[in-house]
């Protein structure tokens, strides 16, 4: 939905597949911190690390999601938020993107409210804005109100991969969320 806003221009990218490895907790990114080298434990090219890295810095807002994995985000999503402390000790470079979250979970109360706020605590600790689903409400609900949490399937769930767009509210709340990522990153970069 954040590309259907006039002027602006998305870019998806996935990290299935992609190999992301966990922080190692060693002192030189925090001590010595490097913007060509974010994290200290690993080669440029040991993972895709850097790649997303680079397209944080280029974006001027960011839809993060990632499906709830036993109550929380994904092994993959959190080692980039563990490595992502040397942007910090720079000097906040992603201070002020925008930012807005989703998640899918297998029941509607399952893990969507803890992994949404692993990922805005995240965003928080850089600065971000951070965006909710905005005051765009369908007749019968959004599904979460600090980001869009949707169900694999409703009213029950259902074991194929999309079966997510049978939850109506949250993929409407995946829309608000889109919409208020963009018309937040406009207004506040000035771009589009």
């Amino acid at each position: 939905a954040a590309g259907e806003l006039t002027g602006v221009t998305t870019e998806f990218y996935s990290v299935a597949g992609k190999k992301l490895l966990p922080c190692k907790v060693k002192d030189p990114c925090w001590q010595k911190p490097k913007a060509d080298r974010l994290c200290w434990c690993y080669r440029h090219d040991a993972d895709a690390f850097w790649e997303i890295a680079q397209l944080v810095e280029e974006a001027d807002g960011i839809i993060w999601g990632a499906p709830v994995y036993w109550m929380a985000v994904p092994s993959e999503m959190q080692a980039f938020f563990d490595r992502s402390r040397t942007v910090e000790a720079l000097g906040w470079r992603w201070r002020n993107k925008v930012a807005g979250f989703l998640t899918v979970a297998w029941d509607r109360n399952g893990g969507q409210e803890t992994a949404i706020q692993r990922m805005r605590t995240w965003a928080t600790m850089h600065d971000f804005i951070v965006v909710g689903v905005g005051p765009e409400r369908p007749e019968i609900s959004i599904g979460g109100y600090r980001g869009a949490m949707a169900v694999q399937g409703f009213p029950e769930p259902v074991g194929t991969l999309d079966a997510v767009r049978q939850d109506v509210s949250g993929i409407f709340a995946s829309r608000t969320v889109g919409w208020r990522v963009a018309s937040s990153a406009v207004s506040t970069s000035g771009r589009s």
